[in-house]
């Protein structure tokens, strides 16, 4: 089994922080993955990103903030990463 550069990069983040529950690496159109972890802060998103885009990888972050069925406001984070193309 493959192993992205994406997953990679969230298991050391999880381990180097010690946060982190459930990893979603979604596959959307275009070769882009979208990352995001259960109990990540935003800094953890952060560092993530920078590691990704030091390894060559195009690495945008979404911020969705909002309220579920109670009035509590919620902040959501996640990356969208375009790995490069193997050779």
């Amino acid at each position: 089994m493959i192993v992205t550069k994406t997953r990679q990069v969230a298991n050391q983040v999880m381990k180097m922080t010690g946060r982190g529950e459930m990893i979603f690496n979604d596959k959307l159109k275009y070769g882009i993955r979208s990352l995001k972890v259960w109990g990540w802060h935003e800094g953890d998103y952060d560092l993530a990103a920078q590691m990704l885009r030091d390894q060559g990888c195009r690495v945008h972050k979404v911020v969705f903030t909002g309220e579920g069925w109670s009035p509590i406001r919620y902040t959501q984070c996640r990356l969208h990463v375009l790995e490069p193309r193997k050779a």
